[in-house]
């Protein structure tokens, strides 16, 4: 497993807010595919729809064929400010570009459509100078103009992503120049441009597109970016898109051109039909079995060209409770469940690849080590204990029925819903399902389900769900503040989308008050410290939300048409496809000798 390092990510300090893509770090896997039937007493898992046969389009030996077991169901729409508004593979790869990245598997900041940012003394004001040479894909020049404008745009409309968080922190934009932007900020904040340079961080769009257009309804297809391909081509009844080398890319000037002519993403069929395509070479990638170490091994086997790319993502996987339900919003009943989760288990046989309990709600990443509050643990009893569970609910006075199954103070069975978003097959299905059964186990009725992503999305952003077991994704660059999510502020009642975060709804003033002194504080103040522990230990008397293992994927790529993928040893930037970093790997492929 190649750790990852960090440059002093303190300095890089990410500000979790609103916008951020719910599954911003899931692997996109589907559920099983070709149907396979969910583990018994559950309903049933959605079944993948296979890539349809049929001659590529485009020449292969030009191609990169990346593999996604996501289910493509969203086409003609490149709009990142509306729910479900964006194709699925592809934009944030080849279309859409940041003002600044951080190679998450270095540490590396990387100025890219902004060449620089500076604050002043007191973090009140952040001035971001654009490159001159950035230009968007119709030849536009790509200017200060377009980030004002974007900025302005989300303010303005209310339930555009982003727009909450634009609100609380922008006062006011300047453009002393074409290159200049000067942003006012209403308080104090040394993070704000990590919202322009996290992955799926703040999407600029081309003024000169988007002005006089419904930002609620544009499609923006096919789409105006910034970056080194566009789109050629759509095919919906095969589940793919093909994008084209933009040989005009502004970034070929600084030694950013990619090797492939051509990026096809698609839909891909079931493992055994996905290791046959591997070993046949129709695929660069195979992604129906990223954590299957019997499946990994096999399809290396088959094919000596594929190599091997693991790397931790920084999500562990979880379990998020819906913090406005009663009873789930008494952290009593939140402990309970705690005690049900089998996290020993869960990374010894519930995860299909090897792995270790996750025991902070961020990745055991080398440089998060800083981060680790051992003495604030001990402080709470954190194992795995039924009997404690039934206990606490004892003491509640939660007792069981006539048919066995807890009731409330309030005469409501303990009875919840475990929702399952279709994109995880790597282990949150069985993960949820072992939490069930041992809630049934004192006295809480439980189940499993499935559930496609659009309504996955909308029941946990409206809060009309109870618990999901999923991916926890917090801050990567300075795991503490995860925790500013979900300040009270950001509540939205149940049966409105969460816009500005904290769609878990947890309601702590006293926790609002620490992360909003967190937000204003440098992370190089050394006063920081404190606040750090003092938000950790309030989020463990809370425990909105439980890490419950480390995530580990497997990459396979084929180095048959293409070299210069990251590979075991080599992992010199996100091998992970689905992620918007997945650029810098095109930019190092070329063909194969």
């Amino acid at each position: 497993m190649n750790k990852v390092t960090r440059r002093d990510f303190l300095r890089l300090a990410a500000i979790v807010g609103g916008g951020a893509i719910a599954a911003a770090c899931a692997a996109p896997v589907a559920a099983p595919a070709g149907g396979e039937a969910a583990p018994a007493g559950a309903e049933a898992a959605p079944a993948a729809a296979p890539a349809a046969t049929g001659e590529l389009p485009v020449p292969r030996e030009d191609a990169v064929i990346i593999n996604e077991t996501t289910v493509y169901t969203i086409f003609g729409s490149a709009n990142p400010f509306v729910p479900n508004g964006v194709i699925q593979s592809g934009y944030y790869q080849c279309v859409q570009e940041h003002l600044f990245y951080i190679n998450w598997a270095t540490g590396e900041f990387i100025n890219w459509l902004a060449e620089s940012y500076a604050y002043n003394d007191d973090y009140t004001q952040l001035t971001i100078k654009t490159r001159p040479e950035a230009k968007w894909n119709d030849g536009q020049p790509f200017t200060a103009a377009d980030v004002e404008f974007t900025i302005n745009m989300v303010k303005s409309g209310a339930g555009l992503s982003w727009g909450a968080t634009m609100n609380e922190w922008v006062a006011s934009l300047e453009r002393p120049d074409d290159y200049t932007l000067v942003i006012n900020l209403t308080k104090p904040n040394p993070r704000f441009h990590m919202n322009f340079a996290r992955a799926w961080s703040f999407p600029v769009v081309a003024k000169h597109v988007w002005e006089n257009q419904d930002p609620m309804t544009f499609k923006n297809w096919p789409p105006v970016g910034t970056g080194p391909y566009k789109v050629l081509q759509e095919i919906p009844d095969r589940r793919m898109f093909i994008f084209e080398r933009d040989d005009n890319y502004w970034g070929i000037a600084r030694g950013y051109q990619p090797g492939p002519k051509y990026v096809v993403w698609q839909t891909s069929p079931p493992p055994e039909a996905e290791i046959a395509d591997l070993q046949n070479n129709l695929t660069d990638h195979a992604h129906s079995y990223t954590t299957d170490k019997e499946l990994l091994e096999r399809s290396k086997e088959l094919n000596p060209k594929v190599v091997l790319a693991p790397w931790r993502d920084p999500c562990p996987r979880g379990i998020m409770i819906n913090c406005a339900k009663y009873p789930l919003s008494k952290p009593e009943v939140r402990w309970a469940i705690h005690h049900c989760v089998n996290k020993k288990k869960a990374a010894e046989v519930l995860f299909p690849w090897p792995t270790v309990p996750a025991i902070y709600p961020w990745a055991d990443w080398g440089g998060n080590a800083k981060y680790e509050y051992a003495d604030i643990l001990a402080e709470f009893d954190t194992e795995f204990n039924p009997a404690k569970a039934a206990q606490i609910l004892d003491d509640l006075g939660f007792k069981p029925g006539s048919d066995g199954i807890r009731v409330d103070d309030q005469g409501n069975k303990l009875s919840f819903q475990i929702i399952v978003p279709q994109v995880g097959v790597t282990g949150e299905y069985p993960i949820g399902q072992d939490l069930a059964d041992e809630l049934k186990k004192i006295g809480v009725d439980a189940s499993v389900k499935w559930s496609e992503m659009t309504p996955w999305d909308e029941a946990t952003q409206t809060g009309t769900f109870d618990i999901s077991s999923m991916w926890f994704c917090g801050d990567w660059a300075e795991p503490p503040m995860t925790f500013a999510d979900w300040k009270a502020d950001n509540i939205k009642p149940i049966g409105e989308r969460a816009t500005a975060g904290n769609w878990l709804r947890l309601k702590d003033e006293e926790l609002t008050e620490v992360v909003k002194k967190m937000e204003v504080t440098s992370p190089d103040d050394p006063a920081i410290e404190e606040l750090y522990r003092q938000a950790f230990r309030l989020y463990m008397k809370n425990m909105p939300a439980i890490p419950v293992v480390q995530t580990t994927f497997v990459m396979p790529f084929n180095t048959t048409y293409w070299t210069g993928w990251p590979e075991e040893g080599n992992i010199y930037a996100v091998p992970f496809t689905w992620w918007s970093e997945f650029k810098f790997v095109l930019f190092n492929l070329k063909k194969a000798a």
